[in-house]
């Protein structure tokens, strides 16, 4: 069958990663600054670079500059969850993330969205969504804390203290 052949996978491997990021970066992203921006003050790089070692302002940082990211205003606490969680900031990271907080309790549209999105484009990966979604279920809920006042608190402590 020619869509089994190694080129023909990578081919649409590819597509489907485009269609993801234009679907994330031109329509979810601003979807979500325009609902989660002027929720408290923002938090900067630099912000994040100055807090203690270890803690998950600092992690949070070395995260965004491992992934050339810069914080965006009233999304800070959806890059603390990457850094929590340990998701990386890429197609399959995003999606195995929105399962974690469908399985948390977070039943927002983002979360839906991405989720249905995700599950199309990348079927094949079921069984390890199915994994973080149980995931979810098992950790505190994750929707009820203010990550932004954990901040300078040590990101291993918060992982055992939230059974991650």
């Amino acid at each position: 069958m020619i869509l089994c052949d190694t080129k023909h996978f990578e081919a649409l491997r590819i597509l489907r990663e485009k269609i993801f990021n234009f679907l994330t970066l031109e329509v979810y992203f601003p979807y979500c600054k325009a609902i989660y921006s002027g929720k408290g003050e923002a938090i900067t790089l630099k912000d994040l670079a100055d807090m203690p070692p270890g803690s998950l302002g600092n992690q949070t940082f070395f995260f965004l500059c491992h992934h050339k990211l810069q914080p965006m205003p009233g999304y800070e606490a959806h890059d603390m969850k990457h850094t929590l969680l340990g998701f990386p900031a890429n197609m399959l990271g995003e999606i195995c993330m929105q399962y974690f907080e469908f399985g948390n309790g977070n039943r927002s549209l983002p979360v839906i969205t991405v989720m249905l999105f995700g599950t199309f484009f990348m079927p094949e990966k079921y069984p390890e969504y199915r994994r973080h979604f149980a995931r979810g279920r098992k950790a505190k809920q994750l929707s009820q804390i203010d990550l932004k006042t954990y901040a300078t608190q040590p990101v291993n402590q918060l992982r055992s203290l939230w059974n991650l």
